[in-house]
C-alpha cells in the first residue's frame, strides 16, 4: 500500500518539478499518467482493484482536507484496515469529524460524516488516522445495513476485534440512525470467527 500511495502526486508539485502542464496532458492522453482526483495524478494506468483505487484516492485527497481531529472512516477505513470491500461509494473518500462546528456533506470525491470520535476508536495506518476495527464495523453496519455489517464484523473478529469492543461503540451512540442494525450484527448467530473472537 505504501509504495502505491507514494506514486500519487499533486499536479502543482509535479508540474513545478518534472514536466509542463502540456506534457502532463499528453501523458494523460497516452495513458502513462492517470488522474486520481482533481489536482492529483499517479504514474501508470488506473488500478483494476477497488481497494487499490480507494487507497490511491485517499493519497490524493488527504492533503487537501482541512481542519483537525478528523479520521478516515467507513469505506476508506475498510480499505486501509484490510477488511472486505463490499460497497460504499468507492469513488469517494470517507471521513468522520467531531460535531463541534462541522456539518456532514457529500462533495465530489469526499463524504464527511459528523459524529463523536473517542480516542480509543482511532488507530493509525501509515500516516493516516483511521477508525479502528470496532468503530469501522459499527459505521459500516449503520450506513450500509445488516449484510454488509456481518461481512465486515466477521473479518474484524478474525483480526481480534471482540464483541465487547463492538458493544462499547454501539452503546456510546445508542440513538444514532442504524444503531439497532449494528447491535443485531454482533448478536446474530454465526459459525464463523465472530463467535470465536467474542468468547
Amino acid at each position: 500500500m505504501g509504495n502505491d500511495a507514494r506514486r500519487v502526486q499533486r499536479v502543482g508539485q509535479l508540474c513545478s518539478t518534472a514536466m509542463t502542464y502540456d506534457e502532463l496532458k499528453a501523458a494523460i492522453r497516452a495513458g502513462t499518467i492517470t488522474p486520481v482526483r482533481h489536482g492529483a495524478v499517479m504514474q501508470g494506468p488506473p488500478a483494476s482493484d477497488g481497494r487499490q483505487r480507494q487507497v490511491e484516492l485517499i493519497a490524493g485527497t488527504v492533503p487537501v482536507i482541512q481542519g483537525p481531529d478528523w479520521a478516515l472512516s467507513h469505506t476508506s477505513a475498510v480499505a486501509l484496515l484490510g477488511l472486505p470491500m463490499s460497497r460504499g461509494e468507492l469513488d469517494r473518500v470517507w471521513i468522520t469529524r467531531p460535531p463541534q462546528g462541522h456539518q456532514g456533506h457529500h462533495r465530489p470525491g469526499l463524504v464527511t460524516r459528523v459524529c463523536g470520535l473517542e480516542p480509543d476508536e482511532i488507530t493509525r495506518v501509515g500516516p493516516y488516522r483511521v477508525t479502528n476495527l470496532a468503530r469501522t464495523t459499527v459505521d459500516m453496519a449503520r450506513q450500509f445495513g445488516f449484510a454488509t455489517g456481518v461481512l465486515v464484523a466477521d473479518a474484524a473478529a478474525a483480526r481480534g476485534c471482540t464483541r465487547e469492543a463492538m458493544q462499547k461503540v454501539v452503546d456510546r451512540s445508542a440513538r444514532r440512525p442504524g444503531n439497532g442494525i449494528a447491535r443485531r450484527v454482533w448478536h446474530s448467530p454465526t459459525d464463523g470467527p465472530r463467535a470465536e473472537g467474542s468468547r
